[in-house]
This record gives structure tokens, C-alpha cells and sequence, in this order.
């Protein structure tokens, strides 16, 4: 008998997915894991889905896998209360810098072919990734994980919070996803993928389970051969050039203290015995010291155990996570309870997740910081003994389909290269790719990432800037309304064309890091040609403004935005062309950073040729770059230059102090502030920050440092800023009601949101000291199928520039499950024969068919019989969820049996719809089952509309299961 199965539409879909991706459905959830030396050893896992035969791993330095080595499983950890339980094996023993093929075996059957690449043991460069908060997102961390395969890093960095509520169910998506991160290849004509080692973080969404590192990814941190809280931090090096440090930020928190003693205990011993035998000294870990968002607090305890710590023992780049968003210091040390920007050599600070996660609002900024953005991203690295180069690559929406793709080959020919059109961010005044070298102290400074002579320091830091293009598109003539933004062609300029009439080229750069006081004194312009002319094209200014993504012909008015002409050159040849601006030229840029409301870029239009340029942009290709030569000379003089807040800034936060700086010495400044530039206080004091003490909500104040020294007072310029809006209000319950019982298990949470909130955090779970949260911009909430017979517990948070307001506790209760009910035509379980066709035979009668006898004839027909209906109802004539029909032929004389039936489905008693239709076999005893999962009906009608014989037709029984 078959009986009601309640499946997941989730579960489903998973398993749909998971075929894709294995060959056999019991072996799946690859990953594979450094910890440990891995230039020698490798950690390997997977789960099996269906399966409990004893697995191993077949591995081998070729595809020829006669001659493989095969290894048994080490361990296997259950997480989640078992439901997602997990194999690894341990290689060890392998040889460095070499390609490991392997494959995952039951018995003789394997999986699919897999491969990676161990750590070299010599100074060759190579390219990693560095990433965190995949927990939510899934579009784009799909897109993250895409764009993952595309680059081929050597081994990835990931910050934590792999997942939003730590439970089997999501790792097995994370880890479904992950298999995207593979990259396919064809070696010696034989398909295989190539999976990149993961070096775990634990985060702050992990906290439910300290051990699940070592349940999930395997890791043995400490090399005691258990699985426990203490597999949460640890270091190794990846080969001469690099020592990678993973901690657990989440100690912090109260009753790890023992935990939290024994890792800074470890931390200080390993750094001190190794922080010199390698060139480079990298740390990751997931609660970021200073968020750079109003919306994370600050995290004095993380700062005092570490900050020293890392700078004295030179650690040069530190990875964090956690306020999803995109950050780049400059290199600091710790001064007191905070950082302060050092151009002799510190630590980099980098991050701080959005791999997926929802990014939130990067708006809080620093005296260190060098940039931060709310965008999606992870960092790609590219190592070497000499530098170290920062590129992030943003995967919004569809950020990755044109990426090209590196392949086996031409990654194995160069251990650097990059793949064309990845969305680099741009750090204002550096660009696309910082930079960094070592100073004598072995610390981290900022280099000149184009310096052909070789990397090192920037002896007068600004002197030279080179900045990435902001805006690039191009206006045609014919097309004269058509916006051309980040098209496939490119950048395109011509005289002529037959499709696009005349087009010029249109570039804007952001100048505003140049200080004011400085001098151009030299400018170019560099681009990258893939197609060349013959021809002449001319630099002008733009005359008007515009927007990349609007802008058209007909709005910026074509020819007549042609300004000041300020180059000329010719174009004859591919690659990288530099253009060297004029006189005017220099003055065109000089008056961009005296005023941005003079920068509207410029045009690069043909004299005349019909031979037109393609141009790579931003979006697709190498951003065009503006190269200045600068003299700061000018700079050291009196007047103050604004550090923090920003001059017109908004969402500064209540305590925030002000910050400048001057060029010359001063004795003493006259700080004037208040809401109004009329009638400004003034204090008289001898540093160059200032307390206003707590501020009001939003309000704009006025601010104005007058500077003194021996030759008398020099005034400064009225700056002002805006601080962030008042807390918002509570949200409103809407559904479920508060504390209502019978709650659908695939209900969706809703609310009202309360005035002023921008965004909301949802708190859900089971355990309300411990509710998993998620950010996000709506006011309702799917927490996916829930559990039956189940109190759940629900909080809305509400969260604006001004901070978080707590929101209100609720709760519901779950539906009870359903209870499966076998063959619901029973009378005895209140099924009910309404009606049926008139023709059939006395000697057995129609009756039967609801008696539960599947062996006898339960119903046989009169002689020539046309179609045969029989209507069921239910217990009560309430409707049921039905799971499936069952129809079984007779044993009797073996020549009556009945062919052809259909099942109809009425909702309302009246009207039917055929759900499914089947053919009986020609034999005794057997039976056909017809699937009704999903139907909700009142009456059931059964119909047979043809036999084996045209003269009798007959059925055993007719089962119809559900609850």
C-alpha cells in the first residue's frame, strides 16, 4: 500500500538541483578545506545523501586513475542534531605546488571528477580571495560564487556567517551553492572541476554551535584529532611569501573567557616564534574593530586584545566581515583606544563582508579610512614577495555575465593574471588596484601600483595621482536619444558610421581627494584601444554636465558641449595609448579641483575620420586613467583643511568629534560651532579635533576653525553638517496575531512599519534568547517551511540613520501535523459510495469497490457496458488533501479486466476536473497508482471508460489516500 508522503517544494527543488551538479545522487556538498601546511596536506569533504556504504577517496598527480592512491575516511562529524551529516578525508604527504586529481567512491562507484592545486614552497606569486556574509542574498551570492570560478583563486578567505541560522537546511543550500564556485575544465579530454581550498571564519551567525567549523568544513585547527570550540582559530603559512591568521572575534562575548585567554595566549606565542619567516602576515576574522555603519557599535574589546598585538608583530593586511560593505584603510597603528594613519608602515584593515548579505549603509567614515561603499563584493589578491595588490570586485546584479573566464591553462601559464571586464571598484585617489609594500619595520605602506621600475614607497605622498575614470560612456548623432552605457561596443568615437552617425566619447574623473591648495603641473590621460585608427581625434572639455546612464545627444546637445580643445593625437595602433594634455588642458583640470562644479569631464570627438576608435570602459574592460603630476608646495600654509565630518555631510552621528588638519605650525586655533552660522561659540584650544559633546538629532551645525600663530589669525571657511534623524518608531503586528495558535507552517510574517524606519532587522527562531536575524527592506518576512506543532517567536527591530529601535516580542503556534489517513473511500474511515452507474452485476455488486478487498472482482460490469462513474464523499462531507489514487485489477476468470480509468476532482461537490488518468495492466492482481499530490477536493469521481474485452469489464479495488 502506498501511503501519503508530505514533501517539501524546498527539498525538492534541492534535490533538482543537486543532480546537476553530481554524478552520484549519494555523493555530494563538495568542499575541500585547508588548515594545515598546504603545500602537503588537504582536507576533503562531502556528504552522502542516501547512502550509508563505506566511502573513500581515489586521488592521483594525473588523470590516469589505474595509477591512483585511495584514502579512508578520517572522520564524520553530524551537525544540526544530525540532520546534515559530513566525511572527510585528510590527505597528507602531497606534493607541493602540484595538481591532485580525486574523485569520491561507494565501492566501485564514484562521483565526479574533482581537482585543485597545492601551495607552492617557493616565492612563486599567486592570486587569492578573501570574502564574508554569504548567510542571505542567494541571488547574488550565486553571482559572488559565478564570478568565483571565473578568476581562479589559489584559495579562498571566508569571514563567517556562511549561513543566517546555522541549521541543516541552509548549509546544504550554501553548500549546493557553492558547487558554482567550481570551475569546469577538460583534461586529457576527460571532464573535471576545479574546486578552490576554504580557510573557514567563525561568525557571529555560527554562535549557535562552536564547533560547527569542525563539523562542517573538517578543520583541526589544533591537530588534536577532536571536534570542539577550540577548532575556531589557528595559522599556517602558504608558502614563504604568506602566514594567514583565523580568529574568533565571537569569544568576546560572555562565558569564553576561557577560550577567549587561550587564543590570545596561542596568538601572542605564533606570532612572536613566526611573524618572520615569511614576507607577508595576513589575519581574518569576522566582528570588524570599527564598523565603518552607524548601524554596528564599535568593539573596544577585539582593539585591546589585537590591535597591538598585530602591529608590533607586523601584520600587514587584517580581513574582517560582519557590516556587509566594502572598506579599504590606509596603513595605521593603534594610538590609545584608537588608530591613527602612519606613512612609516602598519596594519591595512580591509572588508567587511557582503558576499550575498544585504549590503548595509557605509556611513561611517574615519581618519584612516580610504574608502567604503555599501556594495556587493569580496577582494581579489594578488601576492608577491615584493607587494601586495588590492583589487574588490562588485557582482551586483548581472555584474558577472561578461567576465571572461581564465582557463586551466592560462592560469597554469601565468599564477596572476586576472579576467577582463570584472566591475573593479575604484578608491578615490588610487583607483582600482592599491598597492602595498613593506617598510623597514616590515609593516605595510602604500605603493605606486603603475611604477614600471618596481613597487615601493611613496616618498611625498600625492605627488604623483593617478585616478580611474568615474563615468564613461559615448552620444550618437543618428541615435540621437539613445543613452549607450556600458554597452557591449564599448567605448566608441567616429566621425561617420553607419549605424551610429557621428559618436563622441565621453569621461569624467573625481578629483575631490586633490587637495584645493595643490598644483597641476602636468596631465595625461592613458586608455586601452582594441581597435585603432588612422586618424586624428581631438580632447575638449565638457561645457555641460551629465550622468552616464542618461545622458544622450540630444540632452547634452552634441557638438555645441565641445569646450576648451586640450589634446590631439592619433590613435594608430591597439593597446595602451597615452595622451598628454596642454596647457589648457592642465588649466581644465586645475579649475576641477578649485571648484567641482567646473568638472563635466570631457569629449574626445573625430577631426574628421570616418576610421572610428574602440575604447575599453569601466564596466567591461581597463577604466582610462588620468595621471597628474602634483605640487603641494602651496600647501603649507595656515588656512585649516577639513578631515571629519565632511563639509554638506549628513547622517553624522551624535558624538562624532571635529577633525582637521593644517599645513604650517600653529600655536593655537579658535574653534567656532553651533546650529546657528550667525551666532557661532567659540573655544580657544591647541589640538586640531574638537568635542562638541553629545549633538541633537537632526540638526544641522556650523563649524569654522580660525587658525593662529606668530603672524596672527588666519580664517577658516564655514564648513556644516547634518546628524542623523531621531530612533524610528515601533512596527506594527499584522500576521500572525500575537500568540495565535494554528498557524499555517508556510506562513509569512508581516508588519507595519514604524515611522521613520528605512529598514528593518527580523528576529525569528525557536529559542527566544537566541533568534536568528536578518536585515532587510520590507515588511514581510518568509521563514520558509516551518516545523509542526511548533512556538516560534518574532521581533521586528527598526532601523534608520539614527540608530535601532527594539520592537515588541511576539510569538505563535504552529498547526498540529496532519494525519495520514490510508484509503479515505472506507466507510470505516467515513468514505461514503454517493453514486455510480447503474450497469453492473447483481452476483457482485458495485459496492464492494469500497469493502478494502483488493483480490477479488469488486466490481464487474454488465454485458456491453459504456463508461462506469462512481462518486466518493467523505467523512462529514469535509474536503481532503489527497496524496495519491490506487486501482487494482481483479483475480477472477483473467479475461474481464477493465483498461482504461480516470480520477476527477470536484472542489465544491458539483463541478469535476479531470486530475489523472492510467492503464490497468492485462494481468491478475496487479494495480496502477496515479499521483494527486496537492489537490484539495470534496467528492472524488472514479470513472472506467474501456476493458480488455468490449463484452464484461471488472476491478478489484479502488484506494484513494490522503489526510
Amino acid at each position: 500500500m502506498i501511503k501519503t508522503r508530505v514533501f517539501s517544494t524546498k527539498l525538492l527543488a534541492l534535490a533538482l538541483v543537486m543532480v546537476s551538479y553530481t554524478v552520484s545522487a549519494d555523493i555530494d556538498y563538495h568542499r575541500l578545506v585547508w588548515d594545515a601546511d598546504p603545500a602537503h596536506q588537504a582536507v576533503i569533504g562531502f556528504t552522502q545523501t542516501n547512502s550509508n556504504e563505506t566511502a573513500t577517496v581515489k586521488y592521483g598527480y594525473s588523470t590516469d586513475e589505474n595509477n591512483w592512491s585511495v584514502q579512508s575516511v578520517s572522520n564524520s562529524q553530524g551537525f544540526d542534531s544530525n540532520r546534515f551529516t559530513s566525511s572527510f578525508v585528510r590527505l597528507t604527504g602531497l606534493t607541493e605546488n602540484s595538481a591532485v586529481y580525486y574523485r569520491v567512491c561507494e565501492g566501485n562507484t564514484c562521483g565526479e571528477r574533482l581537482w585543485f592545486k597545492t601551495a607552492a614552497t617557493d616565492n612563486s606569486p599567486f592570486v587569492m580571495l578573501s570574502g564574508g556574509d554569504t548567510r542571505t542574498g542567494w541571488s547574488t551570492r550565486i553571482l559572488g560564487n559565478e564570478l568565483l570560478a571565473k578568476i581562479r583563486p589559489l584559495f579562498i578567505m571566508h569571514g563567517g556567517d556562511f549561513t543566517s541560522s546555522n541549521n541543516a537546511s541552509q548549509m546544504e543550500s550554501f553548500f549546493d551553492h557553492w558547487q558554482l564556485t567550481f570551475s569546469n575544465d577538460i583534461i586529457d579530454g576527460i571532464a573535471y572541476k576545479r574546486i578552490y581550498p576554504l580557510v573557514p571564519t567563525f561568525g557571529n551567525h555560527e554562535a549557535g554551535d562552536y564547533s560547527t567549523l569542525c563539523k562542517v568544513f573538517g578543520v583541526d585547527y589544533n591537530d588534536d584529532e577532536e571536534c570542539t570550540d577550540y577548532d575556531t582559530y589557528g595559522a599556517f603559512d602558504i608558502s614563504p611569501l604568506l602566514r594567514i591568521y583565523t580568529l574568533n572575534s565571537e569569544y568576546k562575548n560572555s562565558g569564553w573567557s576561557t577560550q577567549a585567554a587561550a587564543q590570545a595566549n596561542w596568538l601572542a606565542s605564533d606570532l612572536a616564534a613566526n611573524s618572520g619567516n615569511v614576507s607577508w602576515r595576513f589575519a581574518q576574522y569576522h566582528k570588524p574593530l570599527f564598523p565603518h555603519s552607524t548601524s554596528k557599535s564599535e568593539n573596544p574589546t577585539l582593539f585591546n586584545w589585537w590591535a597591538d598585538e598585530f602591529y608590533n608583530n607586523a601584520m600587514n593586511l587584517v580581513f574582517e566581515s560582519d557590516t556587509h560593505l566594502s572598506k579599504v584603510t590606509s596603513p595605521v597603528e593603534p594610538v590609545g583606544n584608537t588608530f591613527q594613519v602612519t606613512t612609516t608602515g602598519g596594519t591595512v584593515y580591509a572588508g567587511e563582508g557582503s558576499w550575498g548579505a544585504p549590503a548595509r549603509s557605509a556611513n561611517k567614515n574615519y581618519p584612516w579610512t580610504l574608502e567604503n561603499e555599501s556594495i556587493q563584493q569580496f577582494k581579489i589578491l594578488t601576492i608577491s614577495s615584493d607587494k601586495v595588490e588590492i583589487r574588490t570586485a562588485q557582482f551586483d546584479s548581472g555584474a558577472s555575465t561578461d567576465v571572461s573566464t581564465i582557463s586551466a591553462q592560462e592560469r597554469a601559464d601565468n599564477t596572476t593574471v586576472l579576467p577582463t571586464g570584472v566591475d573593479w571598484w575604484s578608491t578615490n585617489g588610487i583607483g582600482n588596484v592599491i598597492t602595498l609594500t613593506r617598510s623597514n619595520n616590515e609593516l605595510s605602506i602604500l605603493g605606486h601600483s603603475d611604477d614600471t621600475s618596481g613597487p615601493g614607497p611613496d616618498p611625498e605622498p600625492n605627488d604623483d595621482m593617478i585616478l580611474s575614470v568615474v563615468a564613461d560612456t559615448f552620444i550618437s548623432e543618428k541615435l540621437l536619444n539613445q543613452n549607450f552605457n556600458a554597452v557591449n561596443d564599448q567605448l566608441l568615437a567616429d566621425g561617420n558610421d553607419g549605424t551610429y552617425g557621428s559618436m563622441k566619447m565621453l569621461l569624467a574623473w573625481d578629483v575631490s581627494a586633490i587637495e584645493s591648495c595643490s598644483v597641476v603641473t602636468a596631465a595625461s590621460i592613458e586608455m586601452q584601444i582594441f581597435n585603432a585608427s588612422s586618424g586624428t581625434y581631438e580632447v575638449y572639455s565638457s561645457v555641460n554636465p551629465w550622468l552616464e546612464n542618461e545622458v544622450t545627444w540630444s540632452s547634452l546637445s552634441g557638438t555645441e558641449n565641445q569646450g576648451t580643445l586640450v589634446a590631439s593625437f592619433m590613435p594608430d595602433t591597439t593597446g595602451s595609448h597615452t595622451v598628454l594634455l596642454s596647457a589648457d588642458g592642465i588649466s581644465m583640470v586645475q579649475n576641477w579641483i578649485t571648484d567641482s562644479n567646473n568638472n563635466n569631464g570631457i569629449v574626445i570627438t573625430s577631426e574628421g575620420t570616418g576610421d572610428g576608435i574602440d575604447v575599453e570602459d569601466r564596466e567591461q574592460g581597463t577604466a582610462i586613467k588620468l595621471e597628474l603630476t602634483l605640487d603641494h608646495s602651496g600647501c603649507d600654509s595656515t588656512v585649516p583643511s577639513i578631515i571629519s565630518p565632511a563639509n554638506g555631510s549628513t547622517g553624522v552621528g551624535i558624538d562624532s568629534d571635529l577633525i582637521w588638519t593644517v599645513g604650517s605650525s600653529a600655536t593655537s586655533y579658535e574653534v567656532l560651532f553651533g546650529s546657528d552660522p550667525d551666532n557661532l561659540v567659540s573655544t580657544s584650544q591647541s589640538g586640531t579635533s574638537f568635542d562638541p559633546g553629545t549633538l541633537a538629532k537632526n540638526t544641522t551645525y556650523f563649524w569654522q576653525i580660525n587658525v593662529i600663530d606668530i603672524t596672527g589669525t588666519t580664517t577658516g571657511t564655514l564648513w556644516s553638517f547634518t546628524t542623523v534623524e531621531p530612533l524610528p518608531g515601533s512596527a506594527s503586528i499584522i500576521s500572525p496575531a500575537d500568540a495565535s495558535i494554528d498557524v499555517s507552517v508556510d506562513t509569512v510574517l508581516s508588519w507595519a512599519a514604524g515611522s521613520g524606519a528605512s529598514s528593518h532587522q527580523v528576529l525569528f527562531g525557536t529559542d527566544p534568547g537566541n533568534l536568528a536575524s536578518t536585515t532587510q527592506s520590507g515588511t514581510s518576512f518568509d521563514p520558509g517551511n516551518l516545523a509542526y506543532s511548533t512556538t516560534y517567536y518574532w521581533q521586528i527591530n527598526e532601523i534608520n540613520t539614527g540608530g535601532t529601535s527594539s520592537g515588541t516580542l511576539w510569538s505563535f503556534t504552529t498547526v498540529e501535523p496532519p494525519i495520514e489517513i490510508t484509503n479515505l473511500v472506507l466507510p470505516g474511515n467515513g468514505g461514503s459510495l454517493e453514486s455510480f452507474t447503474g450497469e453492473y452485476s447483481s452476483q457482485w455488486g458495485a459496492a464492494k469497490l469500497t469493502n478494502g478487498v483488493t483480490f477479488e472482482d469488486g466490481w464487474a460490469s454488465k454485458v456491453n457496458p459504456g463508461n462506469q462513474e462512481f462518486i466518493y464523499s467523505f467523512a462529514n462531507g469535509e474536503s481532503v488533501n489527497l496524496s495519491d489514487a490506487v486501482i487494482h485489477s481483479g483475480t477472477g476468470e483473467g479475461l474481464y479486466w477493465a483498461k482504461n480509468v480516470e480520477v476527477w476532482t470536484s472542489t465544491d461537490g458539483s463541478n469535476y476536473t479531470l486530475a489523472a488518468s492510467g492503464t490497468l495492466a492485462n494481468s491478475s492482481g496487479s494495480s496502477i497508482t496515479l499521483g494527486l499530490s496537492g489537490i484539495v477536493a470534496k467528492r472524488v469521481k472514479l470513472v472506467v471508460t474501456s476493458g480488455y474485452r468490449s463484452d464484461y469489464w471488472e476491478i478489484g479495488e479502488f484506494e484513494l489516500n490522503g489526510w
